[in-house]
């Protein structure tokens, strides 16, 4: 993927949990006014851009804190998850056998990959 200061605006909101260079390439693909939620760093710590998507499109970068929330909140929120928010019916999710983990690990990297992969064993 390339990383260019600003590119095609493709995605109104970016739910990131990979980080690193994967976040920094999404960055300039973020509509005009939209947002990015980054909560993981699989992907790495480091995140490289310009200040160019933020200053000309008014984009927002938001962190989501999961480690310090208290526990009063923490179960208004799981009660919303359960319920009011709960997407379970539309999430796709698929099963693969450890044999096809690096065909997926390839889709992933490609950006060829939809929903939540299990691996059985």
């Amino acid at each position: 993927m390339q990383n260019k200061p600003l590119n095609k605006q493709k995605f109104d909101f970016v739910l990131d949990t990979v980080g690193g260079e994967f976040a920094s390439v999404l960055i300039p693909q973020i509509s005009y006014g939209g947002s990015m939620s980054m909560c993981g760093n699989a992907g790495g710590i480091k995140l490289t851009s310009t200040v160019l998507p933020f200053i000309l499109r008014g984009i927002n970068l938001l962190g989501i804190d999961s480690v310090n929330v208290p526990i009063k909140d923490r179960g208004y929120i799981w009660e919303k998850i359960a319920n009011e928010w709960n997407i379970s019916q539309t999430t796709l999710i698929s099963e693969i056998s450890l044999e096809e983990l690096p065909q997926t690990i390839e889709a992933i990297k490609n950006g060829h990959h939809l929903g939540r992969t299990i691996i059985k064993y």
